[in-house]
């Protein structure tokens, strides 16, 4: 049976989904057109997307469906989320982080 990973585009949030055999390790991101345009698309479904510690901000996240449950948005409120554009919001902005590396 083939594993099923997702993917998310950053910024706008649409998902993609890659099927390969267990023997295989999917890529951490998947670059595909659109429109003659390259869009990235980051591998989710098995990467960190808990908040953790953030400097400034007592305390931490531990939920691992913080930036799940609604991708790309904080439920605990410790990140500003992908789409949010206001310039005065100092918090950090979501990053999604595959543990040892950048995504």
């Amino acid at each position: 049976m083939d594993v099923g990973y997702t993917y998310a585009a950053k910024g706008t949030l649409e998902r993609l989904s890659l099927f390969a055999p267990p023997q295989f390790e999917p890529p951490l991101s998947v670059t595909v057109t659109r429109d003659g345009a390259p869009v990235v698309f980051v591998r989710l479904s098995d990467v960190e997307l808990t908040c953790g510690a953030v400097h400034g901000v007592t305390g931490r996240c531990s939920s691992a469906e913080c930036h799940r449950r609604v991708l790309g948005e904080c439920q605990c409120g410790r990140h500003r989320g992908l789409l949010d554009r206001d310039p005065n919001d100092m918090r950090p902005r979501i990053e999604i982080r595959v543990e040892g590396g950048a995504a």
